[in-house]
């Protein structure tokens, strides 16, 4: 009887054990995942505008920004699904090979990249109780000033690092010139990352986003157009930094 209940105690201890192992493998390869990660769950150094990006996001800005700024139709993903899909899933196994893929892969699998990382994330860039906010933004403005002003007070209501996310890539966006048509080429991209920047599987909000889906992409495309104003002269722009 003595002899079973030893062995039944070690069983016990080996899967309290076994179990913290696992937690802890766990843990680990949620760390070391890139995409369709919460962004709550990446490491920062600094939470401040441009700084606070988990390092493999700026690492995909960083490339494009070398390679890419003047190429026509950057992200247009459309064939590359299943490769995007699998450059991903090797990378959340390990991040090491993301910089492989920069330097390797054409620049339109990078650029295809950063809008995955987009789509990917669990969890909208823009919260969700915001959304009536930003589609009011685009309704009432009365001026552009009007509007600048409007849309830094949405802005300063994101926690910081979407905030971080959003004006990094705002800025990228701003600076793309691979057309000379700079309101076309920012109503274009407002379009393709407006899903990824807003979405919701609530009903409700996910219908309200539908029937204002105009809205939202002319505030993402106001965001691109006018970047400077809207993130580099908001007074107000650091209060909810730490």
């Amino acid at each position: 009887m003595a002899e079973l209940l030893i062995i039944g105690g070690i069983a016990v201890t080996s899967a309290v054990v076994g179990g913290y192992f696992v937690k802890r493998r766990n843990k680990k390869i949620l760390e070391a995942k890139v995409f369709n990660k919460p962004l709550t769950d990446f490491k920062l150094k600094h939470l401040e505008p441009n700084h606070g990006i988990p390092s493999p996001v700026q690492w995909i800005f960083q490339a494009i920004e070398e390679r890419g700024l003047s190429e026509p139709n950057l992200f247009q993903i459309e064939g590359i699904e299943d490769q995007l899909q699998e450059i991903a899933k090797n990378v959340n196994k390990d991040k090491t090979l993301l910089n492989k893929y920069l330097s390797s892969e054409p620049i339109n699998i990078v650029s295809g990249l950063l809008l995955y990382f987009f789509r990917e994330l669990p969890t909208s860039v823009f919260p969700q109780h915001l959304f009536p906010e930003v589609i009011n933004v685009e309704k009432t403005s009365t001026s552009q000033e009007d509007w600048i002003k409007k849309s830094q007070g949405v802005l300063e209501k994101v926690p910081i690092r979407n905030q971080c996310l959003i004006q990094r890539l705002m800025g990228l966006l701003n600076s793309l010139r691979a057309s000379p048509d700079v309101e076309t080429q920012a109503r274009t991209n407002a379009k393709l990352f407006s899903p990824a920047l807003f979405f919701s599987q609530n009903f409700e909000l996910a219908q309200l986003l539908n029937t204002e889906a105009q809205s939202v992409q002319e505030f993402v495309r106001n965001l691109i157009l006018h970047y400077e104003p809207v993130f580099r002269s908001n007074p107000n722009s650091n209060q909810n930094m730490s």
